[in-house]
């Protein structure tokens, strides 16, 4: 319920996000001699990242609320209990200033695919030991963070450059929670995709190989920049996927 909740939050809050910067664009006044006069920006100094979990906060926490009313929740007390919890990833991108911004909590995941230096991990997990994302493949931390009704949380933000030619990705951890390695699910990515034939293909491919080796239910969002045909796409990746491909193998045989 959580996250479903805050997803459409989140997306009714980036839609008046983008509403609010279209019509101070064109807010504009004449002086008497019929000169044209921009009028104060009344949106200056919006910081979308805090404006968006204040959003999130309200809602969830009148969310909440309204489920009580109907008689739900849980008696039993305690800190560990979180009401209405949720992980959070989201990318934001800019084709014209060549930048994406990732805004998350917990351990959902934004990641920046390109040909040359394959798959990056933007974002860092929110976990109580602070484990790296392949000793957290066994050691499975407890989250320190993730966002929640009646208590507080924190929506952490980091800005990069974003290249023509790249994939931008936004996974929960049943996608790449239950791989042997990082480099394997990079290997998934990639495979799948040299597999297929066209957008949807791929994603079916992918689809189907993320619930082979997951236990958890799993959501994966992409956003592909520049390549308009697919063919282009699987070609410029073809070897780094051939490359992925030699190192899981070498990895496999081994254990």
């Amino acid at each position: 319920f959580a996250s479903r909740f805050v997803r459409g939050q989140v997306s009714e809050f980036y839609q008046r996000y983008t509403e609010r910067n279209r019509t101070s664009q064109i807010r504009d006044d004449l002086d008497s001699y019929g000169a044209s006069i921009p009028l104060p920006d009344p949106y200056a100094g919006f910081d979308f990242t805090t404006e968006l979990r204040q959003s999130i906060k309200v809602s969830l926490d009148d969310y909440a609320q309204w489920i009580r009313s109907l008689g739900a929740g849980t008696r039993v007390k305690s800190k560990l209990i979180k009401t209405l919890p949720t992980t959070l990833a989201v990318c934001t991108f800019d084709l014209e200033k060549g930048q994406f911004a990732a805004i998350w909590a917990g351990d959902s995941r934004v990641f920046y695919l390109r040909p040359d230096t394959g798959l990056l991990q933007v974002t860092t997990d929110d976990l109580r030991t602070h484990a790296d994302a392949l000793k957290n493949l066994t050691e499975d931390s407890p989250m320190s963070n993730c966002v929640s009704a009646d208590a507080d949380f924190v929506l952490h933000e980091r800005h990069h450059d974003l290249q023509p030619f790249s994939i931008l990705l936004a996974a929960t951890d049943g996608c790449f929670g239950y791989v042997q390695t990082p480099l394997h699910f990079e290997h998934l990515l990639l495979s799948t995709m040299q597999e297929a034939a066209d957008w949807p293909d791929w994603q079916r491919r992918l689809e189907a190989g993320i619930v082979r080796v997951t236990s958890d239910d799993s959501t994966l969002a992409a956003a592909i920049i520049g390549w308009r045909e697919f063919a282009d796409c699987r070609d410029r990746f073809r070897e780094r996927a051939a490359w992925c491909a030699d190192q899981v193998r070498v990895y496999d045989e081994a254990h």
